[in-house]
């Protein structure tokens, strides 16, 4: 089962990774913010605290030092994501209040398990805790709503002659990888409130993970591949 957890993980972490690097380069070239933010989702979020996590449960020597990087560096990622859903999908007072009440969120989840609870592995229960993950949820489950909504509008607008293909299909890419991200969440939700262990070696643990990693992988790949110039993060904007 670890090989299968291994696959799924890794395959989320490399996309994770070489999309984020990919948008923080266009990022330096346009000076843009949306650009800047979602590369900073994937390569800290899903790239390096995903391999950390996953990392963390491997390694026992320096378990809770690795869970606490990955946590500090998914907050940072998660951050990034709710300020692209904020500043693309939702520029108006509704986007700026759930983009705060994220941040506090993700703020306190994190500061607040490093001064109660701490980091180890496999050991989940109390309120900061439960913040934390919760918020990191919700931030997915945001992207993934403004996604199939914006995805209906182009679909719309494309029978209009108003945009083209590629938009129509880069939103449903990016729709299906914004829900299977948030699926991974919600079954660790499930097992962590069933009392059931995450580890890497659980099939019931690594199959959904595995499953929906590569879903994921390949979603966002496809969404944000480079054609043409490589404005690859028009995509979605």
């Amino acid at each position: 089962m670890l090989y299968v957890t291994l696959l799924g993980a890794g395959s989320f972490v490399l996309v994770s990774l070489a999309v984020g690097l990919r948008l923080l380069r266009l990022a330096q070239r346009t000076r843009q913010l949306p650009e800047l933010a979602m590369g900073a989702a994937f390569f800290l979020n899903g790239g390096l605290g995903y391999l950390l996590s996953v990392a963390s449960g491997l390694i026992a020597d320096h378990a809770e030092l690795l869970q606490g990087a990955s946590s500090l560096l998914g907050a940072i990622g998660c951050a990034g994501l709710a300020l692209f859903n904020w500043k693309v999908f939702r520029p108006d007072a509704t986007g700026r209040a759930l983009f705060a009440v994220i941040c506090v969120g993700l703020t306190a989840g994190f500061f607040g398990r490093l001064a109660t609870v701490g980091f180890t592995p496999g050991e989940f229960g109390g309120f900061f805790p439960w913040v934390g993950l919760l918020t990191r949820t919700s931030v997915f489950a945001w992207a993934s709503c403004e996604a199939v909504v914006n995805l209906r509008m182009s679909r719309r607008r494309m029978a209009l002659g108003l945009t083209t293909p590629d938009t129509v299909n880069r939103f449903f890419w990016w729709s299906v990888g914004a829900t299977a991200a948030t699926g991974i969440f919600l079954h660790a939700i499930a097992r962590i409130t069933m009392g059931l262990s995450l580890g890497p070696t659980e099939p019931g643990s690594a199959i959904p993970i595995a499953v929906g990693g590569l879903v994921a992988a390949g979603a966002i790949w496809r969404a944000f591949r480079v054609t043409g110039q490589g404005e690859a993060a028009q995509a979605t904007a």
